[in-house]
């Protein structure tokens, strides 16, 4: 979707399916491109179980500014429900 809008957009989180972190479902950068590429509506699907493999990784990386952002953004997209 780089580069692409449209009305409506069905986004799949990075981390939906992952059981662990990799750098790359972690990327602050997709996250920012799927979530802006609606005009209108945007349907996030949101695995549950992925502060499961968040909360981990961020215990061993305490200052990695991009795990705490996508923790926070993931706590609320879950209580958006």
């Amino acid at each position: 979707m780089q580069g692409l809008e449209r009305e409506a957009v069905v986004v799949i989180h990075p981390l939906v399916g992952y059981r662990e972190a990799p750098a790359c479902a972690t990327d602050l950068g997709r996250s920012c491109v799927a979530l802006s590429r609606h005009r209108a509506h945007a349907t996030v699907i949101v695995d549950a179980d992925a502060d499961l493999v968040l909360a981990p990784a961020q215990r061993e990386a305490p200052r990695d500014a991009r795990l705490a952002t996508q923790r926070h953004v993931l706590a609320a997209l879950l209580a958006l429900g």
